[in-house]
């Protein structure tokens, strides 16, 4: 199977996955090519406590990603536009077609579709 197909089946296990959200209603999949990452370094403050020291981005050699996006949230009180997301690289595409597999299979067993 290659990226595309294994990107459809995604898709699909999502567009059913999301029925069983309470607070989203839709859900996008994009891919895109990450050329930076947001770096940080960390220190100790006085009393032990880890504080951010640095943040600053840091070159990579160019790495696909997927990105998914649930959206359309399913109450008045949710901001309209908000959002929650997940990034992965898409050479772990198996292993996320699986988690939200089981994910879903989990779900079935329990629940009945919020429409």
């Amino acid at each position: 199977m290659n990226n595309e197909e294994k990107l459809n089946r995604l898709i699909a296990i999502l567009n059913e996955y999301v029925n069983y959200l309470k607070l989203y209603s839709e859900v996008e999949v994009s891919v895109f090519t990450k050329t930076t990452l947001l770096c940080a370094t960390y220190k100790l403050d006085e009393f032990g406590r880890t504080v951010t020291d640095k943040v600053y981005t840091d070159k990579i050699k160019p790495t696909e990603y997927v990105m998914v996006k649930y959206k359309s949230p399913r109450f008045k009180w949710m901001t309209p536009s908000g959002y929650e997301s997940i990034e992965f690289p898409l050479e772990d595409l198996d292993k996320r077609i699986e988690h939200y597999r089981n994910k879903l299979k989990c779900l079935k067993e329990k629940l009945e579709p919020i429409k």
